[in-house]
Parts: structure tokens; C-alpha cells; sequence
């Protein structure tokens, strides 16, 4: 989605354009070289070594396996996910308490910690934790959706559901984790989807869940996630049958921390961290 590149200009580049270049315009080439090469030294990269904003297959969640946003801290971890393609409001409503689940509430409201990408399994789990099950099973997954398509190259957001219920049920014997469960419009929303027609190409799917950028995408904000949850919640087939509760009894600790940093993004985050509200 959104790359960085890497250009360089090198004297054999020059020479081979077929003349020498005046002293003067060969001091301007290598330093415009030297400029570049020092950029493209300087490039972040995450833990797993991929520059920030190159899809990195080794994240867990789908959504940040594809935009990889910077860590380093919740300004730039949000600043990246917006430009992504999912609305501020909702990246404060989830993400940032779940930085207080990972890293503890000083260090997600004192310090302006972002989330860490990489060590999504620690979080509530059957709730926010991202345990990669879907991986292993995606060529399966990709088999059930292909068969789902319909003429002109799309399928629904239940198709969607399908494919995640699949997993869980067929290849772990488990339900539906919430945290999977509200992925659901993420996913239907970033690669395009229509909330009023519940339509989406399968392309722009497989793309996405194979840890690529999808052909067509879309944005993800409360509006179009409500749309795609209603069409969910009215059809029979969907078991909303999660392990919250039982997670969040098994984990009250984690829990807590996850709804102080509910209460906090709505008073606190705007003014301490996002550096809004001072008089």
C-alpha cells in the first residue's frame, strides 16, 4: 500500500547513458546519489527486518501484516493505520487499549507507547489475541471462497464469515473468536466492499488474507462497520457464539487494563497523547 523505494544512481548508470557529464553536473549526480543511498540506508524496519509500510507476512493480523505501520509510537502507529485505511476514531477505541493490555497503562498513556505488531498473542485471548489460526488453513479457506464467486467476481461478506467459521470449527474445534469475528467488515470494508450491497471481490479478498495489498480497497469507518455488523446480526446462519466472557474472567488483569484504556481514549488519549485539547 504505501511503499518506500529505493533509488540509486551509481557513475555506471551515468557512463552508460552514452556521455561523461560536465564537472559541475557530476558533483550535482553524486551527491543526489549520496542523498538517495543515505535514505535508503536510513529506511525503519520493523523486528522482522521489513522496511515500515512493506507488507510483512510475518504479523499475525491480516490487517497489519498488509500496512506494517511503525511502532515506535501511538502518533506514528496511528498516522500509519489511518493512512491504511481505517478511521482514527476506531483505531483509539481498540488499538490503544489494547496497547494498555500489552504494555500496561503508564507506558500507553505516560509514554505514548504504540502497539507492538509482532506479540499480538499475549492480548485477552479468545478476544483481542491473534493466534494465526487462519495461516496453516488459507489455501483451504481460499478453495471454500472461490466456490463462493459469483458472475461478476465477487462474493458476500458471509462468504466472509464462512470462510473464518470454517477455520475455527473444521480445522481447530473451537468457535469463532471475537477478535476474528469484528475482523469481519475490516476485512469486507479494506478490500473494497459495498456495506449496502454486502458485495466484495474475491480478487481483492485473496490478496488481503494472503498478506498483499488488494486490488481494490476501500475505507473502514464506523458508518460502513455498522452496515456490514447489521447484515451479519440478520442472517440466521451466523453463531455468534464467542469466548469472551469466559476469557475475560480467565484474564481479569489484562481485562481491566483493556477498559481503563476504553475510559482513558475518551478522556485522556485526545489531550496526553495525541497532544489535543490544551487550552
Amino acid at each position: 500500500m504505501y511503499f518506500l523505494s529505493r533509488p540509486s544512481i551509481t557513475v555506471f548508470s551515468v557512463l552508460s547513458a552514452g556521455s561523461l557529464p560536465s564537472s559541475a553536473s557530476f558533483a550535482t549526480v553524486t551527491s543526489h546519489a549520496r542523498s538517495k543511498r543515505f535514505t535508503a540506508l536510513s529506511v525503519e524496519k520493523n523486528a522482522n527486518g521489513v522496511p515500515f509500510g512493506e507488507p510483512d507476512k510475518e504479523i499475525t493480523c491480516a490487517f497489519f501484516r498488509v500496512i506494517n505501520p511503525r511502532t515506535d509510537s501511538y502518533k506514528n502507529f496511528r498516522e500509519d493505520v489511518d493512512k491504511g485505511g481505517l478511521d482514527p476514531d476506531l483505531i483509539d477505541g481498540v488499538a490503544w487499549p489494547a496497547i494498555n493490555v500489552q504494555k500496561g497503562n503508564w507506558a500507553a498513556l505516560g509514554k505514548g507507547a504504540s502497539l507492538d505488531t509482532n506479540d499480538l498473542k499475549g492480548l485477552i485471548d479468545g478476544f483481542l489475541s491473534h493466534q494465526d489460526l487462519y495461516w496453516p488453513h488459507k489455501e483451504a479457506m481460499f478453495e471454500l471462497l472461490k466456490k463462493r464467486e459469483a458472475a461478476d467476481g465477487t462474493i458476500t461478506v458471509l462468504d466472509i464469515y464462512d470462510g473464518k467459521n470454517f477455520v475455527a470449527t473444521d480445522k481447530h474445534d473451537m468457535d469463532l473468536t471475537t477478535a476474528s469475528f469484528l475482523e469481519i467488515p475490516l476485512v469486507f470494508l479494506k478490500c473494497g466492499g459495498d456495506p449496502d450491497t454486502g458485495k466484495v471481490l474475491l480478487k481483492s479478498v485473496l490478496e488481503f488474507y494472503n498478506g498483499d495489498p488488494p486490488s481494490s480497497s476501500g475505507r473502514i469507518d464506523k458508518v460502513g462497520v455498522d452496515k456490514v455488523m447489521e447484515i451479519l446480526r440478520e442472517n440466521e446462519k451466523v453463531v455468534s457464539k464467542t469466548r469472551t466472557l469466559k476469557a475475560m474472567v480467565k484474564t481479569p488483569v489484562q481485562t481491566l487494563r483493556f477498559f481503563k484504556g476504553v475510559l482513558f481514549s475518551k478522556k485522556l488519549l485526545p489531550k496526553f497523547v495525541l497532544g489535543k485539547g490544551e487550552k
